[in-house]
């Protein structure tokens, strides 16, 4: 009778030991990158608008970003893209590939090849072709930026 005792009690303690299911299902993880992917959208919108407060919205505070092999802070890039916005005319952002990798409902990373076209205060046109590497977070019901690394991709694009 002790035995069984001693088993009923520890049933229930095994079962709260146990780690949560994170498992999304297939429908959450296409919901959660549909999400992510509409705010990455509206972010490039942001930019194409010249819109610096837009676009660094989507940057947590403590974000780590590398840009070129530099090291930036948020108060860096938060610098770097209004100097940018307020000396240029126009820009335009054509998404030509973007993966979306959910991690965990409130977690994704992202990779995406973007092409820029800046036309600067003289009218001159400079186009450059980017790769963006990613981990974003959703914090107060707001996906942000946490770890961010932007390269000059090598033209043309190849897959391998």
């Amino acid at each position: 009778m002790h035995r069984l005792t001693f088993v009923a009690l520890a049933l229930p303690f095994m079962a709260a030991c146990q780690p949560a299911t994170t498992e999304l299902t297939e429908e959450q993880w296409t919901v959660i990158a549909d999400e992510f992917r509409q705010h990455r959208m509206d972010m490039y919108a942001a930019a194409e608008r010249l819109d610096a407060d837009g676009v660094m919205r989507s940057f947590a505070a403590d974000a780590v970003l590398i840009g070129q092999g530099v090291r930036m802070t948020y108060e860096d890039y938060d610098a770097i893209v209004r100097n940018l916005f307020g000396s240029v005319q126009s820009q335009s952002i054509d998404v030509l590939d973007m993966w979306v990798d959910v991690l965990a409902a409130d977690a994704v990373a992202n990779t995406d090849v973007i092409a820029v076209a800046v036309t600067d205060s003289a009218g001159n046109v400079v186009e450059q072709t980017y790769l963006h590497t990613e981990v974003w977070v959703k914090r107060d019901d707001r996906w942000v930026m946490i770890h961010g690394q932007q390269a000059l991709a090598a033209e043309p694009m190849q897959d391998h």
